[in-house]
């Protein structure tokens, strides 16, 4: 929640049919996931990356940014979050309640940040995912 990530989402290469076959796959092909935080750009992040892989001797590896969004985060101590945690626990009992300082996906939060700016927080209000 607090660090800057990258997963490997997906992964396909060679024979994936059924039974066994003995083959060197002519193409391989990976999906990266990277979760920014606020400082980090997407284009800087990718071109890290790709001079990480060609410092590696991976020149030949294609690299494409499919979709990024700018990484954002509210003041978790503005009295507007503090208004939404007590309606919260009123609404759904004191025990249901977690504050978490990001949600486990990707939404245009900068987007509004960058409209409301930063005097002005943005919450979210989540369900049990249990």
């Amino acid at each position: 929640m607090f660090e800057p990530t990258m997963t490997v989402s997906g992964f396909e290469s060679g024979y994936t049919g059924q039974g066994a076959k003995t083959i060197l796959p002519k193409r391989a092909q990976a999906k990266l996931d990277c979760r920014l935080v606020p400082g980090q750009e997407p284009e800087d992040i990718a071109s890290k990356i790709r001079r990480h892989l060609d410092q590696h001797g991976f020149e030949d590896v294609r690299t494409q940014i499919v979709s990024s969004l700018m990484p954002f985060h509210s003041n978790i101590n503005h009295s507007f979050v503090k208004t939404a945690i007590e309606t919260a626990k009123r609404v759904y009992g004191a025990d249901n309640i977690a504050l978490l300082p990001n949600f486990a996906g990707s939404g245009p939060m900068s987007l509004f940040g960058e409209y409301l700016g930063e005097e002005k927080p943005i919450v979210s209000i989540g369900h049990d995912f249990i």
